[in-house]
């Protein structure tokens, strides 16, 4: 390389740290390079991109140099992500953080940052990328770099606001930990995020599946239940739960917190569970709802109370909690059986309802037949005595005057006539009884039908009565058993072993 190159290079990056230090934002950096190294083409363009990457690589980011006609673009991929050049742009553009972290009361390794400064930071990043990850990213780089944080130091953000946690060697933690030092306030705020979410419903499902798949008394006792409840509870919290949160950080943090004020929800859907299988008679479930009899033993060395399951003040046996689910179990197969008779008598009564509506059409339909046929019988009956009339005139015609031979032809096609009539007054009047006779037959399935419905009226009326008796019967023993999950479920959290 010529000395005039090297000359070249000193140039250009004493330039790149002259628009460094001169400009606010990396947008302005690098308009600068842009326009006034680039596009004035005062150096050769190989020996411009060499020294860019290099002022980049110093700076802790990997560029790539797309020049176009009109601009030049930078694309960077940060490779230091504690100390590169976009965190010392929030840091010339935010200022030493230091002077604005406050300590929260009875933490004594949990600060948080000022809330202008806090808005400062994220003013800034937000409008340079629309990254979250990257953001994120920035954020803990700048802070990371500005605090002179160790690996073993954490930042949340939490609620658009950023804590810092340091790390404390066990002897000295304090009890306050449970959320890693965050406070529950905040923890609940940060619940309110996501209010698609109903977490004590989902806390529920994650205990009846996690009991039914590894916890259930057909594979441990009750000893081992309790060494691992807790474990696999937080576990499978938190495979769920990860997945709506994007700081890896809160993670457990937000576990914890979901797993403290949703617990009950979760022991109460197992209870649930166990008295359920406890009323389909599992030998199982009876012994393991027996161990909470509010007796002591010693395991590991050390004094244990399996917790009484309490209701109402009193002490429930085992045998007690039995015969109640056993009870539930009893009258809930009742309601269901006078529920089924209600549905029957209800399905008949539908039956002989269209039953009426179908008869009724086919009264009016004959009704219709029989008025019709009985106005032709009569009509017919006129035209029978006019005819016969005529006829009798005819054959005193004859008797008279026995030469004239158009009479005969004339009687006989009086007669045929005559004959024709007859038989079709006769269908006429067979079809007229008919239908009466049809009338009579559906009048009388109607009242036989109607006297039907009354009485399964009358049944039905019982057998409600005896669904509401039942029923407010069931939803007593209901409320009881409800009080008895809650017992069960609380005697399983306050057993500690």
């Amino acid at each position: 390389m010529s000395e005039f190159q090297n000359r070249e290079k000193v140039a250009i990056f004493m330039k790149l740290w002259e628009y460094f230090n001169r400009v606010d934002t990396i947008g302005e950096f690098e308009y600068a390079i842009s326009s006034r190294l680039y596009q004035q083409q005062r150096y050769p363009k190989e020996v411009l991109d060499e020294v860019v990457k290099d002022f980049y690589a110093v700076k802790g980011v990997e560029v790539t140099i797309i020049e176009k006609t009109d601009e030049v673009i930078f694309q960077k991929e940060i490779v230091n992500k504690l100390d590169n050049i976009f965190v010392e742009f929030i840091a010339k553009h935010t200022g030493n953080i230091k002077e604005g972290l406050k300590s929260i009361p009875k933490k004594t390794n949990l600060f948080y940052l000022d809330g202008s400064q806090t808005e400062k930071i994220f003013a800034y990043i937000n409008d340079k990328t629309e990254d979250k990850n990257r953001r994120i990213e920035l954020v803990k780089g700048y802070i990371r770099n500005n605090l002179d944080l160790k690996e073993k130091d954490a930042i949340f953000i939490v609620n658009d606001k950023l804590f810092v946690r340091y790390y404390l060697e066990k002897e000295d933690v304090t009890s306050e930990k449970r959320f890693e030092g965050i406070p529950a306030h905040e923890m609940a705020k940060f619940q309110e995020k996501f209010p698609e979410i109903d977490c004590g419903v989902i806390v529920g499902n994650i205990a009846k599946n996690m009991f039914v798949k590894y916890l259930s008394p057909n594979k441990i006792d009750n000893i081992t239940f309790h060494k691992n409840l807790l474990p696999f509870f937080q576990k499978s919290i938190l495979s769920v739960f990860k997945k709506h949160i994007e700081c890896e950080e809160l993670h457990l943090p937000f576990t914890n917190y979901i797993l403290r004020t949703h617990i009950n929800q979760g022991l109460y859907k197992i209870a649930e569970y166990v008295l359920e299988k406890l009323a389909e008679k599992e030998e199982d479930y009876k012994t393991f709802v027996s161990f909470y009899d509010g007796v002591e033993f010693v395991h590991g060395g050390k004094k244990v109370l399996k917790y009484p399951i309490v209701i109402d003040e009193e002490n429930y046996t085992f045998n007690a909690i039995y015969s109640l689910v056993s009870q539930v179990e009893s009258k809930k197969q009742q309601l269901l059986k006078k529920e089924e008779e209600n549905k029957k008598a209800k399905d008949v009564l539908s039956e002989a309802s269209k039953k009426i509506k179908t008869f009724a059409k086919d009264k009016e339909y004959l009704e219709n037949i029989y008025r019709e046929k009985r106005l032709d019988t009569e009509k017919i009956s006129k035209e029978l005595k006019n005819l016969r009339k005529e006829f009798q005139e005819l054959q005193v015609k004859g008797k008279t005057n026995s030469k004239d031979p158009i009479l005969p032809v004339k009687i006989e096609e009086i007669k045929k006539e005559l004959k024709e009539l007859i038989d079709k007054e006769e269908e006429s009047v067979a079809l007229r009884d008919k239908a009466f006779k049809h009338i009579d037959s559906i009048n009388i399935k109607m009242i036989e039908t109607k006297d039907k419905i009354d009485s399964i009226n009358t049944k039905s009326l019982s057998i409600i009565e005896s669904v509401v008796g039942v029923k407010q019967e069931y939803q007593v023993l209901q409320g009881k058993l409800a009080k008895a999950t809650e017992a069960l479920a609380r005697a399983m959290l306050k057993t500690k072993i």
